[in-house]
């Protein structure tokens, strides 16, 4: 049990009655604590195999120029392609190819279900020139 005393110090409870230990003290026993917890996770986290890592998903963000209407884009993208309940969720979903790609009223857009940076581009390229298009006829 740890207690903190009027001096500044701490007092611990060892096997003797209470022993004040001063700052320096107790930052060696943090230290021997917390090496300790170290050593019994890393012999915990022993893997068979070595781990591998591999991208399944990238989310990235974007912003258009202009505040777009939300409604006039679901119906100029394709209602096949969009979804858009205000009531369910704020944003506009727009499904193309393997990405989807969330408009906000505020113009952010967030593309997720690439993993390649390119595609992910070129998705955002693709769509941002199509809201662009409906917004200015």
């Amino acid at each position: 049990m740890v207690l903190p005393n009027h001096l500044g110090r701490m007092a611990v409870n060892t096997a003797e009655p209470w022993v004040h230990r001063t700052d320096q003290n107790w930052r060696v026993l943090t230290n021997n604590l917390l090496h300790k917890s170290d050593t019994l996770m890393q012999e915990l986290l022993v893997f068979d195999y070595n781990p591998t890592a591999e991208i399944k998903n990238i989310v990235a963000t974007s912003e258009l120029d202009a505040l777009p209407s939300l409604e006039a884009i679901a119906i100029g993208l394709g209602l096949e392609q969009t979804e858009y309940e205000p009531e369910q969720f704020p944003a506009l979903i727009y499904r193309g190819g393997d990405s989807v790609i969330l408009v906000f009223a505020s113009g952010k857009l967030v593309c997720t279900g690439l993993t390649d940076l390119e595609e992910i581009s070129l998705a955002i390229d693709d769509v941002t020139t199509q809201i662009e298009g409906l917004t200015v006829s």
